[in-house]
């Protein structure tokens, strides 16, 4: 589906989203750095779940950029299957040899597309924390997080780096780090939501 939607010509990164306030918040990271997991304990609380490891961004004519929802699914480890204590039934081994599981997002979900509002790249740290981004450090960092980046070819890879680039500059795109605390969960929402609700404007 990833690589079908890029060669639709739309920016595909690899994040999961949801929706605060009216637009879409992305968490970027590889697998088990968490995105899944903010993105699921955030939608039990109450937002929207937009989508879970495939991000779709579209830019309109005037390159303001929106995100469209997948499927009602998150992939989780078993540790936070534990945290989350739902229902049995919401969880399907994806493999046999494998220790992620397939969750079914029940309630909340964001069926229209959406501004896309703040951008967060993920990082392991020992504390939870946002920090700011240069607008090339941010660059390298979508640009890294792109879907099938490495199948590119120069055409691809030239036209990835323009969308890259009209992010950094329509969206905000800051370091998430994340204490690899599920007990810290909690805390690290909160940071996040005062973030997103900053009135501080974005200087990249």
């Amino acid at each position: 589906m990833g690589t079908l939607l890029m060669q639709r010509g739309m920016l595909v990164l690899h994040a999961s989203a949801v929706n605060i306030d009216g637009g879409a918040v992305a968490f970027i990271g590889c697998c088990g750095d968490g995105k899944s997991t903010i993105a699921t304990t955030m939608n039990k609380i109450g937002y929207s779940f937009v989508t879970d490891d495939i991000l779709t961004v579209k830019f309109d004519e005037i390159n303001k950029p929106s995100v469209f929802p997948s499927f009602p699914k998150a992939k989780l480890d078993e540790n936070t299957i534990i945290y989350m204590k739902d229902k049995p039934d919401s969880f399907q081994k994806i493999h046999p040899e494998t220790k992620k599981y397939s969750y079914n997002i029940i309630d909340n979900f964001s069926l229209n597309s959406l501004p896309l509002k703040n951008i967060y790249i993920l990082e392991n740290s020992n504390k939870n924390d946002i920090i700011s981004l240069k607008a090339e450090d941010a660059l390298i960092e979508l640009i890294k997080n792109s879907y099938a980046n490495n199948l590119f070819s120069d055409t691809e890879r030239e036209k990835n780096l323009f969308q890259c680039a009209n992010l950094v500059k329509k969206v905000p795109v800051k370091r998430l780090k994340i204490l690899k605390s599920l007990n810290k969960l909690e805390n690290l929402i909160k940071i996040v939501e005062k973030d997103v609700n900053s009135k501080n404007k974005y200087k990249p």
